[in-house]
């Protein structure tokens, strides 16, 4: 039962975010909004959008004495893909 209520908030705080982000978007504009979440959250997580950046960053962390490993994570900010989701 507890899982069931850790899914159900967890659900519910995702879709709450993802809320967010489009409410953001439609203030802000595409083009501030994506700028903004380059320089911030986006670049603390994410190497790159192509395989040229990935690899400039990887090398540029390896030349720091960084190690690092490759994750290929594929996201969707649609709420009605997160809503189908939930449904299955």
């Amino acid at each position: 039962m507890d899982d069931e209520i850790s899914k159900e908030h967890n659900s519910k705080e995702i879709f709450h975010f993802l809320q967010l982000i489009n409410i953001s978007k439609r203030i802000m504009g595409r083009k501030l909004f994506e700028g903004l979440m380059k320089k911030t959250v986006y670049g603390q997580f994410a190497g790159g959008e192509d395989d040229v950046a990935v690899k400039e960053k990887m090398r540029h962390l390896e030349q720091q004495g960084i190690k690092t490993m490759l994750s290929y994570a594929m996201e969707s900010d649609d709420l009605a893909s997160h809503q189908d989701a939930k449904t299955k």
